[in-house]
């Protein structure tokens, strides 16, 4: 497109004194055509160090200090092409793009520039692409071989240099891209939808620690198939890449307590340092529930969202027909989370009348879910219990004997649940509760991870605002 200026400034460069117009002949290619109407001489100047072409007439040599028309012909412009964009290290985001600058733009610096609204911080940077490009000819910068963009592109942006703060829930926005030369034109921007996901952190429940055995006993491993799952929604759980997806390992047989502490420590040195999050999503099965929630109540772990897997909240009557079962060696051994886990609601009842026995409720009291569920939920995290309802799951035991804290016992009713904890014992007030209403096999509690209806609700959990 030709665009007719008139700047006397511009003009006056036709008639520069010798020494200047030599200089100005030095990088703009002059030529001069006959032109017969009117006996002028027409001046082409063609300048590629500022891309435009200067067009004028002066009559019979005249010097002339008003303005004619002065044409700029602008070349044809580059282009652009965000092709992906992910975080390469705790703080950066790298960015992989198709470029094409015209063949006029060689010698000239060539550029690429970034904007985007990040976590509310307005963010703009350029980068010189000038010795990754080869003018006429598309190039790709920032990816390896396979695709991948490579950590050492120089197309990255620095979120802590930036001053973006740090994310406290999925970062969502759009990165935008022009791409330029020295006094070109710029390219059609270039538009990339980008997400960075808060880690996901994943707290097994009790014995998970050993849940890679289950196919021993005929279940799947329904953690590896969670993790797996996620994985196929952008989730990444490759250590020395930036890992969103973390399990959280602990030793079943200490005591929640003990085992809470130690779930925020790992999650700061092992989560929050790799990573920009400023918070994580929790997704925990049975036990690993109760762990997440005093950590978050009595640690300040710092939590977006907790997605509570079949979580007894009030007790399981299971662990206390555990604790009853047990050889004295185990029992001895499996004693603290069997205590943790003990109902609080009413379930024990004297075999002779059929009574609640209060005295039992008070020896079997459960301190540590009294304590758990004494306390408010905190109203700035979001919180869920995915649970079953239509698996016949112990409730009241019938108490025929009694001693040193042992008992045994026959089973006075049932409930619904997922064979071992209640659908009343997961409802927890507060919290936005689940019932996936399962009565087939994939309904019980040992592999509700793997349930389909659980990871739908898990992965629409996760990735909602």
């Amino acid at each position: 497109m030709t665009i007719i200026v008139a700047f006397a400034g511009i003009l006056s460069l036709f008639f520069l004194p010798s020494p200047a117009q030599a200089q100005l002949q030095s990088f703009c290619s002059v030529s001069h055509a006959n032109n017969h109407e009117g006996g002028k001489v027409s001046s082409l100047i063609y300048c590629p160090s500022y891309n435009y072409t200067v067009t004028s007439a002066a009559a019979d040599n005249e010097r002339k200090t008003n303005s004619d028309p002065i044409a700029i012909e602008s070349a044809e412009p580059p282009a652009i092409e965000i092709i992906k964009a992910n975080m390469i290290s705790p703080a950066e985001l790298g960015i992989a793009v198709k470029v094409n600058f015209p063949e006029i733009s060689s010698g000239i610096k060539r550029f690429v520039k970034f904007n985007a609204t990040i976590n509310g911080k307005s963010v703009e940077e350029s980068f010189d692409i000038s010795e990754l490009t080869e003018p006429g000819k598309e190039s790709e910068i920032g990816t390896d071989n396979n695709g991948n963009i490579t950590p050492d592109t120089i197309l990255k942006i620095n979120f802590k240099k930036q001053q973006v703060e740090r994310f406290t829930e999925n970062e969502k926005f759009d990165l935008k891209a022009v791409a330029y030369y020295a006094s070109g034109d710029l390219s059609e921007e270039s538009i990339k939808d980008v997400e960075i996901l808060l880690p996901v952190v994943i707290v097994h429940g009790l014995l998970g620690e050993f849940g890679g055995l289950q196919p021993s006993f005929g279940d799947p491993d329904a953690l590896k198939i969670l993790r797996d799952f996620l994985s196929g929604y952008g989730y990444k759980q490759t250590p020395g890449t930036y890992q969103t997806l973390y399990s959280f390992d602990y030793s079943s047989l200490d005591s929640c307590v003990t085992d809470a502490i130690m779930l925020k420590k790992k999650i700061q040195k092992n989560v929050l340092k790799k990573t920009y999050a400023n918070k994580v999503n929790i997704v925990s099965h049975s036990m690993g529930g109760l762990i997440s929630r005093y950590s978050i109540s009595y640690n300040s772990l710092p939590v977006n969202k907790l997605i509570m897997i079949g979580t007894p909240n009030k007790g399981s009557t299971l662990a206390s027909m555990a604790k009853a079962n047990l050889p004295q060696f185990l029992y001895a051994i499996f004693k603290t989370p069997l205590e943790q886990l003990t109902p609080t609601y009413d379930y024990l009842y004297d075999s002779s009348d059929g009574q609640l026995n209060t005295k039992l409720q008070k020896i079997f009291k459960n301190k540590f879910l009294t304590k758990l569920n004494n306390k408010s939920l905190s109203d700035t995290i979001k919180y869920y219990s995915i649970f079953n309802s239509s698996i016949e799951t112990p409730k009241g035991l019938s108490v025929t004997s009694f001693s040193a804290n042992r008992f045994s016992y026959e089973i006075k009713s049932d409930g619904s649940g997922d064979n071992t904890v209640l659908s009343d014992s997961a409802v927890l007030e507060g919290a936005e509760n689940i019932d996936i209403g399962d009565a087939s096999e994939a309904g019980r509690h040992s592999i509700l991870p793997a349930n389909e209806s659980v990871l739908t609700h898990v992965k629409e959990i996760l990735m909602s605002e």
